[in-house]
């Protein structure tokens, strides 16, 4: 939603207040919605936010959203959020709340800074729904529509998902300033360690890796199984390749150190293809932007170079 009707809205419903019709049509949205002000302080919940927290709205008005926290994540996973929402105006992805009553649930949550160039401030609003019944159902349902069941990292159809979110986020925050990327990796001798170890093995190797890399990548990064042994990285704000590298030798200094894995001592190395994400792209690119950082990640296994970028966009 452009930035300029995020406003109107916002706008609308905190001069208008509870009694109208807009703010009749936003309680019938089964989301929670939430607006604050610049100093994050609540002017405003849906019935949807009450439904979903516990909380009436005269409890939540005039309190901090992180009256909400579970204390699942620690202070990086916030500072990096806010990093993306004072950076890029939005931030899109699960996180773990705490209802009123105390019980912990997973959130699905999108949060975009709204500027009133007006009277020079800015909001928040933020729009969540409960996942709590995905979460019941993993093994069954979000593994097979959108999470590889072995590793539980998100698919193909979830990475898809993901980057289609991304185009339209910066086709409505063009002044973000940071490059984005795609990245392809492939892990390096894979079909050996299958073959000498056997596919259990082998499978503990692809859960050691999806384990390590996790603990790497931001809060608003995605990272996919796409195939066997094969994986994609999307990587909003990224910056340039000066910090791509940084990225990847951290998580391949950490992969390279030796693990026993069914009795067996096996370690892991990649072969990475970065293309940038030009800012004018469409959700046409994808598959061009796939096989581009594809082509790139066979040229640095080919050439034993460990990460190639495409430069040719």
């Amino acid at each position: 939603m452009p930035s300029e009707i995020n406003l109107a809205i916002i706008k609308r419903v905190l001069h208008l207040g509870k009694e109208n019709n807009l703010e009749f049509l936003l309680s019938r949205i089964g989301n929670g919605i939430t607006i604050t002000d610049q100093y994050s302080k609540i002017l405003y919940v849906n019935s949807g936010f009450t439904r979903i927290t516990g909380y009436q709205y005269e409890e939540a008005i005039g309190n901090n959203p992180g009256m909400l926290h579970s204390g699942r994540h620690r202070e990086p996973f916030y500072q990096q959020m806010w990093e993306s929402i004072l950076t890029n105006n939005f931030w899109e992805g699960e996180i773990w709340n705490r209802k009123k009553s105390g019980e912990i649930c997973p959130e699905l949550l999108s949060i975009s800074k709204i500027d009133d160039p007006e009277n020079k401030t800015y909001y928040f609003l933020a729009i969540f729904s409960d996942i709590s019944f995905l979460e019941k159902d993993l093994p069954e349902k979000i593994n097979l529509a959108f999470y590889d069941p072995l590793t539980k990292l998100p698919n193909r159809n979830l990475l898809y998902e993901r980057f289609k979110t991304f185009i339209n986020h910066i086709h409505e925050n063009s002044s973000a300033v940071k490059l984005s990327a795609l990245c392809y990796a492939d892990l390096n001798k894979f079909k050996e360690v299958n073959d000498v170890y056997g596919h259990l093995t082998g499978d503990g190797l692809l859960e050691h890796v999806a384990n390590t890399i996790n603990s790497h990548v931001r809060s608003g990064d995605t990272f996919a199984r796409v195939g066997g042994d094969e994986f994609v990285f999307l990587l909003p704000n990224v910056g340039n390749e000066k910090e791509v590298n940084f990225f990847f030798e951290r998580i391949e200094k950490e992969l390279k150190k030796t693990i026993e894995i069914n009795g067996h001592q096996v370690s892991a190395s990649m072969s990475v293809g970065v293309v940038f994400i030009p800012p004018t792209s469409q959700l046409s690119d994808y598959k061009k932007l796939m096989d581009l950082s594809d082509e790139s990640m066979y040229y640095a296994k080919k050439n034993k170079i460990g990460i190639s970028f495409h430069r040719d966009l």
